[in-house]
């Protein structure tokens, strides 16, 4: 499956302002018999290019076990999709955590049943970051999350139209530096 969208910003502290593209995503998702799941997104926005997810998704003994670089399950904004958010861009205070995305590994079982779990490791360096014994240190991240969505509700929009049942959710996070 192949999928992409756009977000277009224009603004002006006097005219005649400017465009700008914070957005440009290119994704490519699909799965086979060996793998439940496969994900590649590219961003184009903001002048540059940069790989947003690249991980696949393994049955392993009756879990399933992600591998690659995607988002850490720490906070329910930062896992919901940009294009489903009810503002332009997340709010500020989501900087504050180690959310967003890593290379790592992370056991779940996604996020549509009524109990979700997902429990992660990450090189603790974030989204394209490269760790270089050289120029860095060790920073393993661990990342571990319970949610509960009631009854036949999509836990990961942030406007509810359709007035669906309780969500909540519990996340912590570790991070140790060498």
């Amino acid at each position: 499956k192949l999928s992409g969208r756009v977000q277009v910003r224009y603004s002006a502290e006097e005219l005649p302002g400017e465009f700008s593209l914070p957005r440009v995503r290119l994704k490519l998702a699909g799965k086979t018999d060996d793998l439940k799941k496969v994900t590649l997104q590219a961003d184009f926005g903001k002048g540059e290019v940069k790989l947003k997810d690249a991980f696949a998704d393994l049955a392993f003994f009756g879990l399933t076990l992600r591998v690659g670089q995607f988002k850490k399950p720490f906070s329910r904004q930062q896992n919901t999709s940009s294009s489903r958010l009810a503002f332009v861009d997340r709010a500020a205070t989501d900087i504050a955590f180690p959310t967003g995305r890593d290379l790592g590994f992370m056991v779940h079982n996604g996020q549509t049943k009524p109990i979700e779990y997902a429990f992660g490791i990450f090189n603790g360096h974030g989204e394209n970051g490269i760790f270089s014994y050289a120029n860095d240190v060790a920073r393993p991240l661990a990342v571990a999350r319970l949610g509960y969505n009631h009854g036949n509700v999509k836990g990961y929009d942030e406007v509810d139209f359709s007035g669906g049942g309780l969500r909540m959710a519990a996340a912590v996070s570790a991070q140790q530096y060498f």
